[in-house]
């Protein structure tokens, strides 16, 4: 039997289109009753619309239903470059489809026929190995730029992706790193600051790339011809 939905007022609504967890977690909880959905089916759906909405604060100004097919290939790009799995992806982008329609929905209106979530995994998204080495070492590629500046400064990989914002000061050009022996204070050339100033979101971890997709990237960019330095910055990255 298909459980009744719950009135959504306009407020909330609208605060979920744009992006706001506790919105988002209401609005989906009244969508799945409508669907019969398992506790652990909404749970599924609610963090692919969570991912949906933290990529929003970071790319996009207009509400979730004004997504745009081109935004939402962005979007399941951006995915894939935090190193998700194929499977991981997917669900992700059904959790967002399903916050998009649910928008839609609790307004009593129909969304357009030709979804911006239509077919967006279906075309092969660009990995890094696909991208030339130009591209890989351009300010296109803010993350990967970052990773190969702290790389420079003698972080392991592991130690790279580890860093969050809390130990970057970009004012007096330091990093705090935290040792089993004690804290550790390292310069910061005005190559790397610049580099590290790039990166569009200051919150949490610096990289936000889990360390395997963090080290397929520094293999690609080996296989590519690229040697990477020792030095500060991107002077230490010769072809």
């Amino acid at each position: 039997m298909t459980l009744p939905t719950v009135w959504i007022d306009e407020n909330t609504i609208s605060c979920a289109a744009r992006g706001e967890r506790r919105a988002i977690r209401i609005l989906l909880t009244s969508y799945g009753r409508s669907r019969n959905w398992s506790a652990e089916t909404l749970r599924c759906r609610l963090d692919g619309a969570y991912a949906l909405a933290s990529w929003q604060r970071q790319a996009m100004k207009d509400p979730i239903e004004n997504i745009t097919h081109d935004q939402a290939r962005a979007y399941a790009q951006w995915l894939q470059d935090k190193g998700l799995k194929p499977s991981t992806i997917r669900a992700y982008i059904k959790g967002s489809k399903n916050l998009y329609f649910a928008i839609f929905r609790a307004r009593g209106s129909l969304p357009p026929l030709e979804h911006p979530f239509r077919g967006v995994t279906r075309k092969k998204l660009s990995t890094i190995n696909s991208l030339p080495a130009s591209d890989l070492l351009s300010g296109s590629n803010p993350k990967l730029r970052a990773l190969l500046a702290l790389k420079s400064l003698g972080l392991s990989t592991a130690a790279a992706t580890r860093l969050t914002w809390q130990q970057v000061n970009l004012t007096r050009a330091v990093l705090q790193l935290q040792h089993s022996w004690g804290e550790e204070t390292v310069p910061l050339s005005p190559s790397v600051c610049k580099v590290l100033a790039e990166l569009p979101v200051r919150e949490g971890r610096v990289i936000a790339w889990s360390v395997d997709h963090a080290r397929r990237c520094l293999k690609a960019i080996e296989s590519k011809g690229v040697t990477l330095g020792k030095s500060h910055g991107n002077e230490g990255l010769n072809r």
